[in-house]
């Protein structure tokens, strides 16, 4: 071995082990860190995740341009370009345009004051989206450094939300949980997090029984936490992740039965959802939707079900009677697009201000804001997380928005590509929906090859946040996490140089 390939290792391993620092640092660190109190909490614990990143970036950088110099003719003659790098780069293009023409640069480099979303943080994540995708080299190990963390914050939560603990002092506003913050921004957390264990429990084989169970413990706290966190947005994550793993699943009978244990373990978490509701209350507003839904005996119907079609399935699995599988896929799609139909006609029945907990109103107000846009600001937009800073800064917006908020402050549209529409233009929109689109294609197409189990857990996770965020809001406790296991992802299905286990 030459002192060149020598040299190329200890600065590949140095990434590596760069990189999985970082990953423990966003995982570990970042979910926990709080200061001792929720006052101010998004703005520490965007100071946290810019002090690390930036770190990250000093210590990266150095080593790639080591790494261009050396390798520089290996490298340009590989050309190892694919379609989500050309998105994350046009999504890089677009974003640099908005800033520059924003209507206050200062507010789009940092963003506005407790979500800080601004141009700076996109460049961190597009960085580290392109740093894990080239140079991550994933060990199973390292599930380790994502569920434990996830694991710890969700039990949190469930002791938080029952008052067996009270973080932070008696009195808390229980609109907080854990150490995430307020149950929006913990939706949004879990949007990430949870579907990768559902998946991977629900295509865990059933041999290695100590990872099962220890997945099934995972989940069932996930699922515990996600019942009893209070937003109706989690209905969102659970319907789409199940959606999609289901589809999935209707491949084999073997992934068909393994579903539906997932589903039993679902409304085995219902159960206990509603015995501690019995034995400890409830620390939040008492009706809502997954409130109700545990206290209608809903998990002990879906336990009851799922055992029941398990049997049947693995009595007709015994008779040696075929799967049907094109016909169980037809007869699914068919009723997912008339569920569809049927949401999108109740949508616009029901429409108005009041809809969606004030979401009506705040996306008519968007509309509007949007629509009153020059031609040029529709296409670049106004600057990244400038939404307040120009709905405040016109004496009509902020009038309408005091009258509707009071003290109140709106940050956002309640809705990431309506945000994304307004902050960004038509262009900064187009070029994120075009990194969606080519992500999706990318590990879709690679699950279907080779049945990548990495690439179909990332996937799911990322359709959870999209659907989450088609009604929510991009933050620093989740776009951070979604855009870096992209990149993870995106290292787990390439075929490089760099995804050598070195000698």
């Amino acid at each position: 071995m030459n002192e060149r390939t020598d040299r190329d290792k200890s600065i590949v391993e140095s990434i590596w082990l760069t990189l999985w620092t970082y990953l423990f640092m966003m995982c570990f660190a970042l979910a926990i860190y709080t200061k001792g109190t929720y006052n101010e909490l998004g703005n520490t614990k965007f100071s946290f995740y810019r002090s690390i990143s930036i770190a990250g970036v000093i210590l990266l950088c150095p080593l790639y341009v080591l790494l261009i110099i050396i390798n520089k003719k290996k490298i340009l003659a590989k050309r190892n370009i694919r379609l989500v790098d050309i998105a994350f780069l046009s999504f890089a293009i677009t974003n640099l345009l908005t800033f520059c023409f924003a209507v206050d640069r200062q507010e789009s480099l940092w963003g506005t004051t407790g979500w800080n979303m601004g141009f700076l943080t996109w460049c961190l994540m597009i960085f580290y989206y392109f740093s894990f995708s080239r140079f991550m080299k994933w060990k199973n190990y390292l599930w380790y450094i994502i569920f434990i963390p996830v694991f710890i914050v969700a039990f949190l939560a469930i002791l938080n939300r029952f008052g067996v603990i009270s973080i932070f002092g008696t009195g808390t506003n229980s609109f907080f949980l854990s150490t995430i913050g307020n149950i929006n921004w913990y939706c949004g957390y879990l949007s990430v997090f949870m579907p990768l264990g559902i998946c991977l429990f629900t295509m865990e084989k059933l041999n290695n029984i100590i990872i099962k169970c220890g997945l099934a413990l995972w989940v069932i706290v996930c699922y515990t936490s996600a019942f009893t966190q209070g937003s109706t947005s989690i209905i969102v994550i659970m319907l789409a992740t199940n959606t999609v793993l289901l589809l999935v699943c209707l491949a084999k009978r073997e992934l068909w039965i393994s579903y539906l244990i997932q589903l039993a373990v679902c409304g085995l978490s219902m159960e206990v959802v509603r015995f501690l509701v019995k034995i400890y209350g409830y620390n939040y507003e008492g009706g809502n939707l997954c409130i109700s839904i545990v206290d209608k005996r809903t998990g002990l119907i879906l336990m009851a079900v799922s055992f029941f079609l398990i049997s049947v399935s693995r009595l007709l699995r015994a008779m040696n009677i075929k799967w049907h599988k094109k016909v169980y896929l037809f007869t699914y799609v068919l009723c997912i697009i008339g569920c569809m139909l049927v949401a999108i006609f109740l949508i616009i029945n029901n429409f108005n201000e009041e809809f969606g907990n004030g979401r009506g109103f705040i996306w008519i107000y968007s509309a509007r804001l949007f629509n009153e846009l020059d031609v040029f600001r529709k296409l670049v937009g106004i600057g990244q997380d400038c939404y307040a800073y120009y709905s405040y800064s016109i004496g009509e917006y902020a009038y309408i928005l005091d009258m509707e908020f009071g003290s109140a402050r709106l940050t956002n549209a309640h809705s990431e590509l309506f945000t994304l529409l307004i902050n960004n233009g038509i262009l900064g929109l187009l070029s994120y929906v075009f990194v969606l689109g080519a992500v999706v294609l990318e590990f879709a197409g690679k699950y279907k090859k080779d049945k990548n189990i990495f690439a179909l857990a990332f996937l799911i996770s990322l359709i959870a946040y999209t659907c989450n965020n088609f009604i929510s809001f991009a933050q620093i406790m989740s776009t951070p996490y979604i855009f870096m296991l992209i990149g993870i992802g995106e290292a787990a299905v390439r075929d490089d140089q760099f995804n050598q286990d070195p000698e």
